[in-house]
């Protein structure tokens, strides 16, 4: 048994190891006779169809497919490729003929099988021998390395013979052979090259279409080669430190740059980690400088190759020291408030810097990060008025203090009223570029000063006394000066028209006094009797006064408009005179009666009545009248009279008698 047992483990050994070896044989026999047949499909297809789809050259064969026959599950993969093969002094196309490939390996454990190769030459030569075709030759390298990359895939696309694929040779090359060259315009009119990136790899920004190298327009015969420039991305760290050694904690602005070009970050306190630059991912193999600004204080720039150890590193760093820094802090003001919104400009010193900000609602502007030193300057700029601190000092860890006040001037308002000053006027000044608004009140002379004015346009002055005012606008300070307003306050006219009896009474004289300036002024009536009071101060509470012949008349709580003319009408007193006419007693009836004189000199006659009376109404109050009466014949008239009588307000009564001796019956 133990025997039997020795010898039947050998036999199990060589007879499994037989039937293995029997089973392969019969796939490799399979395998064969499916690459034949595969060969043999593709040898009856049309030249022009002899190509994988959209492989290089195109056609309508599979690259892969996978068949199962007797029990073999393979996968068939083919290859297609133009055979640059010319005959002596022809034209070089690269494309002479075709070369094909068939592999068949085991699904199970991707044992190569059988491999057959053949080649399908053309019917004919291309038109021309091919001599309007066009050759694209893209090689794919390494930017860094500046050496070659196999098995990439490579794309050519819109294009008249797009779209190709192929993968690159051992010298990192793609030839894609026979095109057909371009329109000179339309969606064809460009070739476009593209590639399945490896793993970890990009491209350079310049190699995507339509970058140059990428992008080409083909002419009949015309052979274009490129290089398409593929790297790994570089990562670049920056580090900013203080003067001190240690990380700086504050803002600043970070900036990279290589011949690829630059781009600024923001540093907020910890370390940049830069991946990108201007949206291109960092390429390595250049100088790459690194700055940074900390406020106005510049750190030495840093200059190195990135990145460190390409491809198995690659990360470098950068840092930075910043110089001793301190603080600026300017507060501005102007006529004594703070100003909001004022630019504020520090320059020079030991880097030259040239640092901007606006003052916050406090007036106040902060600059940190300035290098410590002498000569610098501080602006502050606000509505074209400005002012400067020179020669101004920042040391080394602390803040500088500089006050700044803009240029202010005076303004001195005048206030009149019909000529004269107007003193207790309330006079307001606002606006200008602070947007003010003060007021004082006007002395003995009119007059009322604002000092410490912010200079600049854009004032309103008004001036207000009794409900009126006057207004000056637009009004301008200038820095360091006076600016002198006059203002008037508003004024009108007085029409007086004085009458007696309903008759215009000439070389009256009228007064006007009171009102908001509590004036006293007077006049004589002309023919017409008509006075007139120009420049009066507008306002109520005036008096006029008429006066004639020792007779008055006054009007009361007269009221001036403004630019307006008040009319006052004045009838000086007035009264009634009875005359009764007698004769030896008794009245007397018919008689005429004259009332002549006075003070308006006046001619008016009656008759008595029944009771030998006569009245005269409406006659100016006064003295110096004649009043004569007649009776008798016509032929012998015969009067009486009575001079020098004087007419009272009311009523007034007269009597005159004839005797019998002088007027008989």
């Amino acid at each position: 048994m133990v025997l039997f047992l020795m010898v039947a483990t050998a036999l199990v050994t060589t007879l499994t190891s037989s039937i293995s070896s029997h089973k392969l044989s019969r796939q490799r026999t399979i395998a064969e006779q499916v690459a034949r047949d595969q060969i043999e499909s593709i040898r009856r297809l049309p030249y022009d169809q002899v190509g994988l789809v959209s492989g290089n050259p195109p056609g309508t064969v599979d690259a892969t497919e996978t068949v199962s026959v007797s029990g073999l599950n393979a996968t068939v993969t083919t290859q297609i490729s133009y055979v640059n093969d010319p005959s002596p002094l022809s034209y070089t196309t690269a494309a002479n003929y075709k070369r094909v490939t068939v592999t068949v390996t085991r699904t199970s454990d991707s044992k190569q099988l059988a491999r057959q190769v053949t080649y399908v030459a053309p019917p004919a030569r291309a038109p021309y021998g091919g001599i309007n075709y066009a050759i694209v030759n893209a090689q794919v390298v390494d930017y860094a390395l500046n050496t070659p990359v196999t098995d990439v895939s490579v794309t050519l696309g819109t294009g008249p013979s797009a779209p190709r694929s192929d993968v690159t040779d051992s010298t990192g090359i793609v030839t894609f052979a026979a095109l057909t060259a371009n329109p000179v315009s339309g969606p064809q009119a460009y070739y476009d090259l593209t590639l399945a990136l490896p793993s970890g790899y990009d491209i350079l920004s310049d190699d995507v279409p339509p970058g140059a190298s990428a992008h080409v327009q083909l002419a009949p015969g015309q052979t274009f080669d490129t290089a398409l420039r593929i790297y790994k991305p570089a990562t670049i760290h920056v580090y900013v430190d203080d003067a001190t050694g240690g990380s700086y904690g504050g803002d600043a602005t970070v900036t990279v740059s290589s011949s690829r070009g630059l781009q600024t970050f923001g540093y907020t306190g910890t370390p940049l980690t830069i991946t990108t630059i201007n949206g291109e991912t960092v390429v390595p193999g250049l100088e790459y400088t690194v700055s940074a600004v900390a406020g106005g204080a510049a750190a030495p720039s840093v200059t190195q190759y990135v990145p460190d150890n390409y491809p198995t590193d690659l990360d470098s760093d950068f840092t930075l020291t910043l110089p001793d820094v301190g603080g600026v802090t300017a507060t501005v003001t102007w006529g004594g408030l703070p100003v909001a919104g004022a630019d504020v400009t520090l320059t020079g010193g030991p880097q030259s810097v040239s640092l901007s900000a606006t003052t916050d609602a406090s007036g106040v502007a902060t600059f940190t990060g300035v290098p410590s030193g002498t000569g610098y300057t501080v602006t502050a700029t606000k509505s074209g008025q400005s002012a400067t601190a020179s020669d101004v000092t920042v040391s080394f860890g602390t803040t500088t203090n500089v006050d700044l006040a803009l240029p202010t001037g005076t303004l001195t308002a005048t206030v009149t009223w019909a000529g004269s000053p107007a003193s207790g006027a309330t006079v307001t000044l606002t606006g200008g570029p602070m947007s003010i608004s003060v007021s004082g009140t006007t002395s003995g002379s009119g007059v009322v000063t604002f000092v410490n004015v912010p200079a600049g346009s854009g004032y309103t002055v008004t001036a207000t006394k009794s409900g009126q005012s006057a207004t000056a606008t637009n009004q301008t300070v200038n820095a360091g000066s006076t600016t002198n307003v006059a203002l008037a306050l508003p004024t009108g006219t007085v029409a007086v028209n004085v009458k007696w009896a309903g008759v215009n009474v000439s070389g009256a004289t009228v007064t006007l006094t009171g009102g908001p300036m509590s004036i006293s002024v007077s006049g004589t009536t002309d023919s017409n009797g008509n006075v007139t009071f120009i420049n009066v101060p507008a306002g109520s509470g005036y008096t006029v006064t008429a006066t004639k012949s020792g007779q008055s008349a006054t009007a009361t709580n007269q009221t001036v408009n403004a630019g307006s003319t008040t009319n006052v009408n004045l009838a000086l007193p007035t009264g009634t005179l009875v005359v009764n006419v007698k004769r030896n007693g008794s009245n007397v009836s018919g008689a005429t009666v004259t009332l002549t004189l006075g003070p308006m000199s006046i001619s008016r006659s009656g008759t008595t009545n029944s009771s030998g009376n006569v009245t005269f109404t409406n006659v100016p109050v006064g003295s110096g009248y004649t009043v004569k009466a007649y009776k008798c014949s016509v032929s012998n008239p015969k009067s009486n009279q009575n001079t020098s009588v004087t007419v009272n307000s009311g009523t007034t009564n007269l009597s005159i008698a004839f005797a019998l001796s002088t007027c008989p019956l």
